[in-house]
């Protein structure tokens, strides 16, 4: 008996799911996150003081041009330690008008616009700060150039040295100010002020004061040296040669520590690299000088009158060769001298 063939059974066909179902790719979106806002236009209050802000601002770029300006200077940068009419007081007048611009920006700005505000007084105070300090370097220029003057003139006067170290002592308190003030970096605030810029001129104020102090580091030396010299001068001519010999070697020692202090390159101010030059070339040379006549004079005390001489004319070419020292009293009698 044949079996008889199973029914074949169906196979459903594929329904879609509900349009509810569906798969998707986009996230579920999230209930409790908020969504971006888009750009919004400033308030009243915040135009009000952004416009004040800027006109701050343009003053402290006016304090820039006055800076320059009283230092007859194409820039502030390029307002040196040597220019002896500069003032503060125009720099601080823009400086001032700036901060009341600001101070009426404060009272509608933004907590961003306020931070932008006291960095942009920070600013402003930096700009005044180096103003005073720029007119008391110039002052201590002009005590420098007693200092130079009193020496070509053979006189070692302590009134200029304690001069200049008065103003020097002005100086370094108006770079503690300064440094006080604020930093460069806050002119970023800025629109008109370069923080790089102010960064320069805080260095090259800084590096003024620095040689300044140089100067007085070799004070003593270098009045030792040149009291020495004279002494020693007027002794040769009345042929107390051991005496004489010793005061040229004193006057060597003291000279030549001062030149040692004095080594500097220059700071970029003509005028002031110029004197700073003399008072070292006058160390330099009469050093160089005392030491041809310190052993002329112990030849003559021993009576070699041949080295004497050969010692005296060497001294003398060096006495002549040198611009810094041409006018000097000492130094014309010692050209003179015949023994």
């Amino acid at each position: 008996m044949t079996p008889e063939p199973e029914p074949e059974t169906e196979t459903p066909a594929e329904t879609e799911p509900p349009a509810d179902e569906v798969p998707t790719d986009e996230p579920e979106a999230d209930p409790d996150r908020a969504e971006p806002e888009g750009d919004t236009e400033p308030t009243e209050s915040e135009q009000f003081a952004a416009e004040r802000i800027e006109n701050g601002d343009e003053h402290l770029l006016r304090a820039l041009s006055v800076y320059a300006d009283s230092g007859a200077a194409a820039s502030f940068l390029d307002v040196g330690v040597s220019v002896t009419g500069f003032r503060w007081v125009p720099v601080s007048r823009e400086v001032r008008a700036a901060n009341e611009a600001f101070d009426r920006a404060a009272n509608r700005a933004n907590t961003e616009q306020r931070g932008q505000i006291d960095r942009l007084r920070r600013v402003g105070a930096m700009l005044v700060a180096a103003a005073r300090t720029q007119e008391r370097l110039g002052e201590a220029f002009v005590a420098f150039g007693d200092v130079v003057v009193a020496h070509q003139g053979d006189t070692v006067s302590p009134v200029a040295w304690r001069r200049l170290r008065e103003r020097l002592e002005a100086v370094e308190t108006r770079l503690e100010a300064l440094a006080d003030a604020g930093d460069p970096d806050d002119a970023e605030a800025s629109a008109h002020v370069s923080a790089s810029d102010l960064q320069s001129k805080t260095d090259q104020l800084t590096a003024a004061a620095e040689r300044f102090q140089r100067l007085l580091d070799a004070r003593e030396p270098f009045t030792e040296g040149h009291d020495r010299w004279i002494r020693a001068e007027g002794l040769y001519r009345r042929r107390s040669w051991a005496s004489a010999e010793n005061r040229f070697e004193q006057a060597v020692s003291g000279f030549r520590t001062a030149v040692d202090r004095l080594a500097a390159d220059p700071i970029g101010d003509d005028r002031f690299d110029a004197r700073y030059r003399t008072l070292r070339r006058i160390a330099e040379s009469l050093a160089d000088a005392a030491d041809e006549y310190g052993p002329s004079a112990a030849a003559y005390g021993d009576s070699d009158s041949e080295t004497g001489d050969d010692r005296r004319r060497a001294g003398r070419r060096i006495l002549r060769n040198e611009d810094a020292i041409d006018g000097m009293p000492s130094v014309r009698r010692l050209e003179a001298f015949e023994p």
